[in-house]
C-alpha cells in the first residue's frame, strides 16, 4: 500500500527570532480502519533555524504545534 503525503506552510510568531517566521510541515496519510475518510499525521517540519541546529525549541516550536492541529 502506498501512503499519500502532503505539505503545508505555516507562518507566525517565532520566539527564536522574536518575530515572524515560516515553517513547512510534512504530513503522511494514516489509514483508519472502518472509515472512508483520509486522515493525516504531521510527521515533521522544516525551518531554516531548526534544521541548522540554531533553534532550541524544536518540537516545542509554536508554529509546529499549530501544524499538528491544522491538517491538509
Amino acid at each position: 500500500m502506498v501512503l499519500k503525503s502532503a505539505c503545508k506552510e505555516f507562518s507566525g510568531y517565532c520566539p527564536h527570532l522574536d518575530g515572524d517566521n515560516r515553517i513547512r510541515a510534512e504530513y503522511t496519510e494514516v489509514p483508519m480502519c472502518g472509515t472512508l475518510t483520509t486522515n493525516y499525521k504531521c510527521t515533521g517540519f522544516e525551518c531554516i533555524y531548526g534544521s541548522s541546529g540554531e533553534c532550541k525549541f524544536n518540537r516545542e516550536c509554536p508554529l509546529y504545534k499549530i501544524a499538528i492541529v491544522f491538517k491538509p
